[in-house]
C-alpha cells in the first residue's frame, strides 16, 4: 500500500508518498517494487482522475496509468490496483493506493466497496489532522507576533529574541543538538520572555534603578511566559525551559532556585545567549560593552550566573559571535577587541556590572 498526502514543506502543487508498506510476504528480489512508485503525485493529474470517482480499479499496464504517474521514472509493473481519492468536504486531501504484485491477487469490485468505507473514514480523520495543525500552527504565529510587538515597543529591545536564538543555537550546535532539538530551542528563545507581555510598560522601559516590588513584578514573567506557552501543544515542550530561563548555575536565581544540572540544559543555554546579547545591546541608562569585555564577564560569572563549560563553549565560538552581532548591528559601531591573537583572558577595567548579569 501507499499513501500521499499533502507536506507543506514540499511543493504544494503534489501530493507525497508518506507511507508505503507490504502486507505481504514477497521473494527477495521482488522487494524493490515498491519503491517503483512515484514519490509524488500531481494534486491535478489526481484531481482529474477522482473528480468523478472516488475509488478505481486498474488492471494490468491500463493506459489511464500513463497520465497518472507521469512522472514516474520507468513503469511500475503490477498485477491489480485500487486507488482511493481521500475526500473531505469535497476537497481532495490526499491519495490512498493498494498495489498487487502478483497475477494471482486481483482485486474485486466487492473488495473495492469494502475499502471505500474504511477510506472515507480514514480522509475525515486525516482532514481534522490538517485542522488541528493548522490550527496550531497559527497559534504559534500569533504568540511569536506577540513577542515581537513586544520588542517593537522598545527599539533598545527590538531583534533581541532573534539574536537569543542565534547564540543559542551556536552553543547547541557544538553540543551536537540534533534538528528537533535545535527547533526546540529555536522556540524557545524566541519565546522566552513572551511573559513580558504580562507586565508594565512603565517598568519595562524604565531608565533607572528599580524598586523591590518592581523587580518582583518582572520576575513574574517567566511564569507568565510558562502561562501562555503551556497550554498549546505544540509549544508545552518548551514551557519549562522558557520558566527556568533565569535560574543561576549556583541557585541564586529564579523563578524556582533551581541548581547546576537541575536547570533544564536548554535554559542553561538561552540564559548565556540572552546575558550577552544584553550585554552588548545598547539601554537608556548605559553603552553597550564590547565583545571582550561581555564575553569576560561571562566567565567572571561561570559557576555563579552560568554553566561554567557552557561559556566555554561560547567562548570558543567568538569569531562566530562576532559575525552575527555584526550583521545584527549594521550601521551601528561594534567595539572588536577580539581580533587574530587577542587574548580574551586579559583582565579588563570596571566598566561591567555588578553582582550578576541584568538582563531586563
Amino acid at each position: 500500500m501507499a499513501l500521499y498526502l499533502d507536506d507543506d514543506s514540499c511543493d504544494n502543487d503534489a501530493f507525497v508518498l508518506s507511507q508505503r508498506k507490504l502486507f505481504r510476504q514477497m521473494q527477495q528480489s521482488n522487494r524493490y517494487l515498491l519503491n517503483s512508485l512515484p514519490k509524488q503525485l500531481s494534486k491535478a493529474v489526481a484531481e482529474e482522475h477522482f473528480t468523478r470517482y472516488s475509488s478505481k480499479i486498474f488492471q494490468g499496464q491500463d493506459p489511464l496509468l500513463a497520465t497518472l504517474f507521469a512522472d514516474t521514472q520507468g513503469t511500475t509493473q503490477f498485477s491489480s490496483m485500487m486507488v482511493f481519492s481521500l475526500k473531505s468536504r469535497n476537497r481532495l486531501v490526499g491519495v490512498f493506493i493498494l498495489v498487487s504484485f502478483q497475477p494471482e491477487v486481483a482485486f474485486s469490485d466487492r473488495l473495492r466497496r469494502s475499502f471505500y468505507m474504511l477510506v472515507s473514514k480514514a480522509a475525515a480523520c486525516i482532514e481534522n489532522s490538517y485542522l488541528y495543525n493548522n490550527l496550531q500552527k497559527h497559534y504559534i504565529e500569533t504568540v511569536e507576533s506577540f513577542a515581537q510587538a513586544l520588542e517593537a515597543k522598545d527599539s533598545y529591545t527590538h531583534g533581541h529574541s532573534r539574536q537569543v536564538s542565534l547564540y543559542a543555537e551556536l552553543i547547541a550546535r557544538q553540543l551536537d543538538f540534533s534538528s528537533d532539538e535545535l527547533a526546540t530551542l529555536h522556540q524557545a528563545a524566541i519565546l522566552h520572555d513572551i511573559g513580558k507581555i504580562g507586565i508594565s510598560d512603565a517598568i519595562l522601559s524604565s531608565q533607572g534603578k528599580l524598586t523591590q516590588s518592581e523587580l518582583e513584578e518582572i520576575r513574574q514573567h517567566p511564569l507568565k511566559g510558562r502561562n501562555i506557552v503551556e497550554p498549546i501543544s505544540s509549544l508545552a515542550g518548551i514551557a519549562e525551559i522558557v520558566y527556568h530561563h533565569h535560574e543561576h548555575w549556583d541557585g541564586a536565581g529564579y523563578p524556582e532556585g533551581l541548581t547546576a544540572h537541575t536547570i533544564p540544559l536548554m535554559s542553561r543555554i538561552i540564559g548565556i545567549a540572552d546575558a550577552f546579547d544584553a550585554m552588548t545591546s545598547k539601554r537608556p541608562y548605559r553603552l553597550p560593552l564590547s565583545i571582550k569585555e561581555a564575553l569576560l564577564e561571562l566567565r567572571r560569572e561561570a559557576a555563579h550566573q552560568f554553566d561554567p563549560d557552557l561559556v566555554e563553549i561560547f567562548i570558543a565560538q567568538r569569531y562566530e559571535v562576532r559575525k552575527l552581532l555584526l550583521d545584527f548591528q549594521k550601521g551601528d559601531p561594534v567595539v572588536n577587541d577580539i581580533a587574530a591573537g587577542s587574548d580574551i583572558i586579559t583582565d579588563i577595567s570596571g566598566r561591567v556590572r555588578g553582582s550578576c548579569v541584568i538582563c531586563k
